[in-house]
């Protein structure tokens, strides 16, 4: 297992990854300057955005895993913290076989068409394609497109998303949405996420073919929360009360402050314990990105998830008892 560095921060050093000293300097350069040839971590920190967009293509990650971890703790959108901020259409195009984006921020552009945080673009060799989106967050800006899309690909390709925060596309057609498998192959699974204000669009959509299993997922303020016919969709809230074991949300007020904390500003951790989420997911735990606690959010370490001012913590959703919050 082999660590590299980013760091929008950096500077001086010799810009090759091999250190926080040396660190690249933008996921562009890293792209260009990193081959990978085991299973290899490109830890990513720093105040200052990355604006770059890029393709991942050519890195070796068709035979090893490149995860690409940056340092978000969580919570709301940090603007101290690494972040992929660009108007180009897509953030990120994976085009590599085994790829983990983990604990990262993305800003969408809003001009343009149809732009995309994570395009994932598997190609035609069956079953080899995996991409997962871990503890990330996904701020639409009020622009148009849909923020992680899963493209044409071979049967056996996966693309998981999980315990990720995406919000705010505003402008375009009904053909804005959070997640979709647009009409491929791809196995998608959606699992304790939270999608809200896609005010143009849909929540999450489903194409003609692939499979799109939901479980344990928030999805409020939008026209139309699923759109198309689902493989699954197992313990989610929403306003339309979709799939099976439904929390259909009952609040009226347009902020959903008996819901969430504070939609509207991006915080969207169960408001208290009498929240609809609270102890409604498949396991008795809470749905949605951010379980509910009464002294804070409830988190828990994760070995290897890095910081410059000691470790990270990755938020969970825990199994409640009649006594309250584990």
């Amino acid at each position: 297992m082999a660590d590299y560095y980013l760091d929008t921060d950096v500077i001086g050093g010799t810009g090759d990854g091999s250190s926080w000293a040396n660190a690249f300097a933008s996921l562009s350069a890293a792209v260009s300057g990193l081959t990978i040839s085991e299973d290899s971590t490109l830890n990513c920190r720093g105040a200052a955005a990355d604006t770059t967009s890029v393709i991942l293509n050519g890195m070796g990650a068709d035979t090893y895993t490149l995860t690409i971890k940056g340092d978000w703790p969580g919570g709301t959108y940090s603007t101290s913290r690494y972040r992929l901020e660009s108007t180009s259409r897509d953030l990120i195009q994976s085009e590599e076989r085994k790829v983990t984006f983990d604990h990262l921020q993305f800003k969408m552009g809003n001009t343009g068409s149809y732009l995309s945080a994570i395009d994932f673009q598997p190609g035609s060799a069956v079953g080899t394609y995996t991409c997962n989106v871990l503890d990330c967050i996904v701020d639409g800006n009020g622009g148009r497109g849909v923020c992680l899309f899963a493209g044409s690909g071979a049967a056996g390709s996966t693309f998981n998303v999980e315990r990720t925060i995406i919000y705010d596309i505003q402008a375009g057609s009904t053909s804005s949405c959070a997640v979709t498998g647009y009409d491929s192959d791809v196995a998608v699974t959606v699992d304790h996420c939270t999608v809200y204000n896609f005010g143009a669009g849909r929540g999450l959509r489903r194409g003609s073919t692939g499979s799109f299993d939901v479980t344990n997922t928030l999805v409020f303020k939008t026209p139309n929360d699923f759109d198309g016919t689902f493989t699954s969709i197992n313990y989610c809230a929403s306003d339309d009360g979709d799939g099976t074991n439904a929390v259909t949300i009952t609040q009226t007020a347009n902020d959903y402050a008996a819901l969430v904390t504070d939609a509207p500003g991006g915080d969207f951790s169960p408001t208290d314990g009498s929240s609809q989420l609270v102890g409604a997911d498949s396991t008795g735990g809470d749905i949605g990105a951010i379980p509910f606690s009464s002294t804070g959010p409830i988190q828990q370490a994760v070995a290897g998830v890095f910081s410059s001012t000691g470790s990270l913590t990755r938020k969970v959703n825990y199994k409640r008892t009649l006594t309250g919050a584990i």
